[in-house]
């Protein structure tokens, strides 16, 4: 929690006579200055409280008497302890600010003072210095809750005010201050014993605790106040009985208080003791009754069939996490739409943590061609429709609609085209693996085929093929380039021939002679031998 949503802690003090009266611990940063209200009157109680309503705080403080300095004999300036909690923020756990300060005083004593004196009760500073944390595990102890209560701010003129009451009244008293009288005061004292030396004014006649005093607002009609819980209290709805129904109802604040939702026509506000009524949701609607096309339609609607109606209509919103969005509302934008042109919007306001409640302009032209009722949220939109069969009251309930995950190929594809494109991109990754595959088998031959032509000695015949079909493959290149090139292949086929011829004679001499092989066989080493030794012989 943020600073301003926790109680404040500042101590005041005179550890050492030499030292001076200055605050001697702070805790989240209170702001307060160091007390120079001298509190004539109020030396025979051991310690008093006081209290200071701000626009932004409340400030509650505890005054310790019979305490001096460390090594001084005589009494020195009364210990403070104050603890500040913002507005719209009360202690939980029903705890009163009187309990919180009586455990800081008591703690402060057992950790930073000696007892001294038991006749005067003296307690004396400790020697040293005052660890600045020495009530932190205290104050955190006390925890914070939101709250609707509202004070009304007291006066900066310079009026004390006090209160006489014993002790076990203090604590009630400090747990409810929302006393008109207060706010005629700066400050209000609050001790058990007076002295005649006061200058402050006293404060009499306060009951504690505060009897409640509730304020009814009934619309026009003036504001009343009730303090009696059980006595009754009668409204009734003044509509146009041509077409409602009037309703009364009796209830008394004690129904208010076991059931805040008694009635959608009153509003509760137990913090700050009001009641807000509204009589014209006491009023319903006649019934619809039936014309001779079974229609149900009011009066009103069959008399002015083109003029618009109300109808009341209540959406009723489950708490969950999937409808955090629409119940944290106050009011909901309904929209209004029918087969004809019309489009209207109207806001539905807050009947209760769950409950919005509205009428709708809707009449019986449009009953008969339909009507949509809609509204939108962050995430989902919700329709509703409404027919010449609906019976009114309409209450709507509207269901969790939880969010839904969305698939890789969209939720909105079918499953019939869902397995064709998981088929075709199935395709697609499988020719392109096979491209792969060929592509490097490919590869691996080309390589093979190179790593034997470089293993055994070329021959014209091989060189003329290899250069033909490197040709081959590198297409012909520009007309004029294609022309040189038949000439240059003419001139080299007519040498590949006559090598061939030799070759071929030579053959057949070689068969002759070998008797080895059949007539006409021949083989490459042959033919490469051959040649050998035709070389030799040349070198000869």
């Amino acid at each position: 929690m943020t600073g301003n949503q926790n109680i404040s802690l500042a101590v005041f003090g005179n550890p050492s006579a030499s030292g001076g009266y200055n605050q001697l611990i702070m805790y989240n940063q209170m702001v307060c200055d160091v007390p120079t209200t001298v509190y004539n009157g109020m030396e025979n109680n051991s310690y008093f409280f006081s209290v200071r309503i701000e626009k932004t705080k409340v400030i509650y403080k505890i005054i310790k008497n019979n305490v001096r300095s460390n090594g001084s004999a005589r009494p020195s300036s009364p210990l403070v302890i104050a603890i500040s909690i913002p507005r719209g923020y009360e202690l939980a756990g029903n705890i009163s600010p009187y309990d919180v300060l009586i455990d800081l005083k008591d703690e402060f004593i057992k950790l930073c003072m000696t007892y001294r004196d038991a006749h005067s009760g003296i307690y004396e500073y400790n020697s040293g210095r005052i660890n600045t944390n020495a009530l932190d595990h205290i104050i955190q102890k006390y925890a914070l809750r939101p709250t609707g209560r509202k004070y009304t701010e007291m006066t900066n003129n310079d009026a004390i005010g006090y209160v006489i009451m014993p002790e076990e009244n203090i604590k009630l008293l400090m747990s409810d201050i929302r006393y008109d009288v207060f706010s005629n005061y700066k400050e209000i004292v609050i001790a058990e014993n007076v002295g005649q030396a006061t200058g402050f004014s006293i404060i009499k006649d306060l009951v504690v605790p505060r009897p409640k005093e509730y304020t009814i607002f009934d619309g026009e009609i003036e504001s009343i106040r009730v303090t009696d819980i059980k006595k009754p209290y009668i409204i009734e709805s003044n509509e146009n009985a041509k077409y409602y129904n009037n309703g009364k109802l009796t209830f008394t604040i004690e129904d208010l208080i076991n059931n805040p939702y008694l009635s959608s026509a009153i509003r509760f506000d137990a913090d700050n003791e009001a009641v807000y009524l509204d009589r014209k949701k006491l009023a319903t609607r006649k019934q619809q009754t039936q014309d001779n096309t079974n229609m149900p339609t009011s009066n009103a609607m069959r008399n002015n069939a083109g003029s618009p109606d109300t109808v009341a209509v209540t959406l009723s919103i489950p708490k969950s996490k999937e409808t955090e969005e629409i119940i944290s509302r106050k009011e909901l934008l309904v929209t209004i739409k029918s087969e004809s042109p019309t489009k209207k919007e109207v806001k539905l306001h807050k009947e209760n943590q769950e409950t919005y409640y509205g009428k709708l302009p809707i009449n019986s032209s449009w009953l008969r061609a339909g009507v949509t009722l809609s509204f939108q949220t962050k995430e989902n939109r919700y329709s509703y429709h409404l027919s010449d069969k609906t019976k009114f009251p309409f209450t709507i309930n509207v269901p969790i609609v939880k969010k839904k995950n969305k698939s890789l190929l969209g939720s909105g594809i079918n499953k019939d085209l869902k397995i064709l494109l998981a088929v075709i991109l199935l395709g697609c990754l499988l020719g392109v693996l096979g491209t792969i595959y060929l592509g490097r088998n490919a590869k691996k031959k080309v390589s093979n085929e190179v790593v034997e032509s470089k293993e055994r000695p070329a021959t014209d015949s091989d060189t003329t093929l290899f250069k033909e079909t490197n040709k081959q493959s590198a297409g012909e290149i520009g007309s004029s380039k294609k022309d040189n090139d038949n000439l240059n292949n003419n001139a080299k086929r007519s040498k590949n021939t006559r090598d061939n011829s030799n070759a071929e004679i030579e053959i057949k001499t070689t068969s002759e002679e070998s008797g080895a092989r059949p007539k006409g066989t021949t083989t490459e080493g042959n033919i490469s031998k051959k040649r050998g030794g035709e070389r030799k012989d040349d070198k000869k």
